[in-house]
């Protein structure tokens, strides 16, 4: 028996480590996982410059996303189709 492994009733320890280790093994692919396919079609403006981005993404979100747009009384929203969420607060001014 290798020196690491502890002896238990029925070897609870030794089969407590197997799930840890194929996590660790299967991290890597995680993203492979979790993520859309690069053919499937986004939502997403696409630009070369990063500032035309922010305010093209800004204005498409500001339109989508308002206290009109949203359910009321709710602070947190999920949108599965673009896969975002939402947090909205009143803000005193």
């Amino acid at each position: 028996m290798p020196s690491f492994c502890l002896v238990l009733e029925n070897n609870a320890v030794r089969w407590a480590v197997f799930p840890f280790v194929v996590s660790v093994i299967m991290l890597p692919m995680k993203a492979y996982i979790t993520e859309d396919f690069p053919w499937i079609p986004t939502n997403k403006p696409i630009s070369d410059n990063f500032t035309e981005f922010n305010t093209n993404t800004l204005a498409m979100y500001q339109i989508d996303y308002n206290r009109y747009t949203l359910p009321s009384n709710t602070k947190f929203y999920e949108d599965p189709i673009r896969k975002l969420q939402i947090s909205q607060e009143i803000l005193d001014t």
